[in-house]
């Protein structure tokens, strides 16, 4: 509920136009009011008599001339001329995305069974069978690749080459970070409880 600053009735908020510059959002004037202040005929003979002007009658000319010129108004004059093209175009490029995320898969499933000798369903079976969370901690990957999440890493024994599961980011970095010497790795676990 507001006050209208023009009637002072107090009214819905849906009865105000939206304002976002007013601390509430809403214009102070519910839109009857509005209304009848711009829709008045002294309103629209002075908005009249404003247009008629010689200034800015230019000044709307050389506006209007400077977007006729404008890139921008070539592109949407020429999509507006063109649309049974762009449309047509526009479902060849979705048709391409759906073609290209088939094309993912394939690849994926080229990369995992050249690096770590798995298919993409042996990967897909392994993230489900950890709930989709890292072996080590136990938590989804948290890194992201252009604003979505990144893959669990294939965590592979480097001289057998046999998987040991799907880890995140981090816990991946730290075993390649002590090269998979378990020995550095209880010192390390051993030093922690010592400085905790």
């Amino acid at each position: 509920m507001k006050k209208c600053s023009k009637c002072k009735k107090v009214k819905k908020l849906s009865e105000f136009s939206k304002r976002t510059l007013s601390c509430d959002g809403h214009a102070s004037q519910c839109k009857l009011c509005r209304k009848k202040k711009y829709h008045r005929p002294e309103a629209k003979a002075w908005r009249w008599e404003y247009d008629q002007k010689p200034k800015v009658k230019a000044r709307r000319k050389e506006r209007r001339r400077e977007y006729v010129k404008s890139p921008k108004y070539k592109v949407k004059r020429w999509e507006y001329n063109h649309r049974p093209e762009v449309i047509a175009r526009c479902k060849e490029i979705r048709d391409m995305r759906l073609v290209t995320h088939e094309q993912k898969d394939s690849q994926r499933n080229a990369i995992f069974k050249r690096k770590y000798g798995i298919s993409l369903e042996q990967y897909r079976a392994i993230f489900t069978k950890q709930n989709g969370a890292c072996s080590i901690c136990g938590l989804p990957e948290t890194k992201r690749n252009n604003g979505k999440p990144r893959r669990l890493s294939v965590d592979h024994c480097h001289t057998t080459n046999k998987i040991r599961g799907l880890l995140c980011n981090k816990c991946n970095l730290a075993i390649g970070n002590f090269e998979d010497d378990i020995d550095v790795m209880a010192s390390a676990i051993s030093y922690l409880r010592q400085s905790g």
